[in-house]
């Protein structure tokens, strides 16, 4: 079927299927790409996409459920970029009612500025360096925690898919740590951002092996990877611990 053809095609589904499996085997009808749609509880990015080569990833929020078979072409068309698709979406995200707070939503303060590194500006250096586009992630060193005693390892960062803020550790703003090791860190986290997690098979894969693949494409992976095993023991002030990447 061509691709005109295609469009003009009526979307159907069942009943028991969602909107991301709705959008994802309509984008595959209409484009000659590899589609995969990973759902999200994202509540304030509610579609995104990233294409690598011949890959198209599309991260929709389920929020967007109930706007139904009739949102589909406009989020194809979003995926594929096609001209008016953004001002359709956003009129489609307009009508959405706002969902019922169950608790209070936690406020989160950006700190991105250390004593030593700027989060901010690292973080848009990788983003430039990596994928040719300015970073979108807020970035933020996490809270102050002192060192517990016995403690043999830090998470070095993290993604938050609800908010998509990346944090990484406060131990790490110390003129011990190189700028260029934060900067990897950072692209750890950013391939969280743009690949999100694969839900496609019957387990969660975080890190899956396009993931793996880029992150040793960076150009210090194996000098991040030997620096790890001491660096991380001595802002512990201990000899031995382990790093565990976010």
């Amino acid at each position: 079927m061509s691709e005109a053809a295609a469009r003009r095609a009526p979307i159907t589904g069942t009943p028991s299927e969602s909107l991301a499996q709705r959008l994802g085997r309509t984008l595959a009808e209409r484009c000659d790409l590899t589609v995969q749609v990973v759902e999200t509880d994202n509540a304030v990015r509610l579609i995104s996409t990233v294409r690598e080569r011949r890959r198209l990833t599309v991260r929709v929020s389920r929020a967007l459920e109930p706007l139904g078979t009739d949102a589909i072409d406009a989020l194809c068309d979003f995926a594929l970029e096609r001209p008016g698709a953004r001002a359709r979406v956003r009129t489609l995200f307009a009508a959405l009612e706002p969902a019922p707070r169950q608790r209070r939503q936690r406020i989160t303060t950006l700190d991105p500025r250390g004593a030593v590194h700027d989060l901010a500006a690292l973080l848009e250096a990788e983003s430039q360096r990596a994928f040719g586009a300015p970073a979108v992630s807020p970035v933020t060193f996490g809270p102050r925690r002192s060192v517990r005693r016995g403690q043999r390892s830090i998470r070095l960062g993290s993604y938050s898919v609800a908010s998509g803020v990346i944090r990484i550790h406060r131990l790490l703003d110390d003129a011990r740590v190189p700028g260029w090791f934060v900067g990897f860190v950072l692209y750890h986290e950013l391939l969280h951002h743009r690949l999100g997690i694969d839900e496609s098979g019957p387990r969660r894969k975080v890190h899956p092996r396009a993931f793996r693949d880029l992150e040793r494409a960076h150009p210090r992976y194996e000098d991040a990877k030997r620096l790890e095993r001491t660096l991380i023991p001595l802002l512990l002030g201990r000899r031995r611990a382990r790093p565990e990447p976010g």
